[in-house]
């Protein structure tokens, strides 16, 4: 007959519960996900209509009405490295038909000795594959004319669904981790309170002690390596 105060079967239950949890935490780690933000966006210069007859800007030689800068940050921010063979196609900036590219450079990178190649066309900005870590960005600074404000990025990558755009620069947090650590400490707290219901002997304890110590290593694993990564995510995002 199953019974809760049998010792056994309350060690059982208690060793499913963190196994389940660490299970989750295992699972969920190799996530894929590559992000963009616009941290910012301005216009550096426009001629209006009573000007733009009587005055000329012009840009290595070339006539151009309006100069836009944009700056980019282009991230890994999955738990999960992406590597050069996943690329199946590579990044590419893509703006509208109106918008044509003065410049783009690679003003910053996490780490530093990331090296990035970039093309350039008319209205597209290509980025070659290369090993993107979690936590690993790109920097880019782009001088545009023509720019209506129309941008979006692509590629085909193993793994990673869609490039997505960030809308908040606040730290970015997977909410699969956040739920699988709740999952966790939930069931750990269950496996104790089962654990510790009706104990009647001192063989009781001793047995259920020492389940308590099997369980607690797994679930300071789990605590642990949840902690690690947001004070990674917090350092690369400073």
């Amino acid at each position: 007959m199953f019974d809760l105060r049998d010792p056994i079967w309350a060690s059982i239950f208690s060793i499913i519960a963190i196994l389940v949890s660490v299970s989750i935490f295992f699972l969920e780690r190799k996530k894929k996900s590559l992000t963009y933000e616009t941290i910012s966006e301005a216009s550096l210069l426009t001629l209006n209509e009573e000007l733009n007859e009587k005055v000329q800007i012009l840009y290595d030689g070339k006539v151009i009405k309006d100069v836009y800068l944009i700056i980019l940050k282009i991230r890994n921010n999955g738990n999960s490295a992406i590597l050069e063979k996943d690329f199946i196609k590579p990044i590419q900036i893509n703006f509208s038909d109106k918008t044509q590219i003065l410049s783009a450079e690679i003003i910053r990178t996490i780490p530093s000795n990331l090296n990035v190649e970039i093309s350039l066309r008319t209205n597209q900005i290509g980025l070659a594959p290369v090993l993107l870590n979690s936590g690993d960005s790109i920097s880019l600074k782009l001088l545009l004319t023509g720019h209506d404000g129309v941008m979006h990025l692509n590629g085909r990558i193993v793994g990673v669904r869609e490039i997505k755009k960030s809308t908040s620069p606040t730290i970015f947090i997977n909410k699969v981790e956040v739920n699988s650590l709740m999952v966790g400490v939930i069931l750990y707290t269950i496996g104790i309170i089962v654990l510790f219901n009706g104990i009647e002997s001192k063989s009781d304890i001793i047995l259920r002690v020492g389940a308590l110590l099997i369980m607690s290593p797994a679930l300071a694993l789990v605590i642990g390596e949840r902690i690690r990564k947001v004070l990674e995510k917090i350092i690369n995002k400073n």
